[in-house]
């Protein structure tokens, strides 16, 4: 079961498009898309340079007036930030939204989204906040709505933090010895920065008599149901997201 970010933001989308017709004159086929989604990809599809296709007009944001950057930290942590940069950089700057307290006055702000000149909308969507990605909030978004999950900046009071500083290829050396010790209770969650890396990592699990099950975004809905259930009502399981 997913967190519905992805149904956020494209309910959100579409009411904002459908309000665009009936309010605007629509471009011709050649003004491009009136919104874009950026998010990162691990699948073998075939692709081409963000500037190659920008710079030859295959695609053009003419009239491209909402954004989303998903998985933001994910999409800089894989170095596409300049390919990034460089799309926003194509976008209308015409209509953006103003740079003070107009920005959040809602009256104002509903005013506008009724007009036939709207600003433009981008929605940021990012798991950490390291300096790439508040450089790039600073730089593409004005007065933002900041939406947090839990506290910012500090763990769950509940929640022991061990730190251990090892090499990147000695770390699952280290999680074996870690879980071979028998005292950490299970359930056991273990994170990592990767679907496939999840995958791999469980039959290496399997392998040690571990009983151990994965949920990501390349899961079904079934498996997702699945792990969570087992990690739920099996305690002896262990779960890797």
């Amino acid at each position: 079961m997913g967190s519905g970010k992805t149904a956020e933001f494209l309910i959100s989308l579409l009411v904002w498009i459908q309000s665009l017709h009936k309010n605007v004159r629509l471009g011709d086929d050649d003004s491009g898309p009136y919104a874009i989604i950026l998010a990162p990809t691990h699948c073998g599809c075939h692709s081409w340079s963000s500037d190659d296709v920008l710079e030859n007009r295959y695609l053009v944001l003419s009239q491209c007036m909402y954004i989303v950057l998903d998985e933001a930290d994910l999409m800089i942590d894989m170095g596409f930030e300049p390919d990034v940069q460089k799309i926003l950089e194509h976008m209308p700057v015409t209509n953006q939204k103003p740079d003070n307290d107009d920005a959040e006055d809602e009256q104002k702000l509903m005013a506008n989204f009724n007009s036939k000149n709207k600003f433009r909308q981008t929605v940021m969507f990012t798991a950490t906040m390291p300096s790439a990605e508040e450089r790039l909030a600073r730089t593409y978004l004005r007065h933002p709505a900041v939406v947090y999950i839990s506290s910012a900046g500090k763990p769950v009071e509940r929640t022991e933090q061990i730190v251990y500083m090892v090499e990147e290829n000695a770390k699952r050396n280290k999680l074996m010895k870690i879980l071979r010790r028998g005292k950490l209770e299970p359930p056991i969650i273990i994170f990592v920065n990767q679907k496939q890396g999840a995958d791999v990592l469980a039959k290496r699990l399997e392998k040690f008599w571990f009983n151990a099950c994965t949920l990501h975004g390349g899961k079904g809905q079934e498996q997702r149901e699945f792990a969570l259930s087992n990690l739920k009502y099996n305690p002896q399981s262990g779960c890797r997201f």
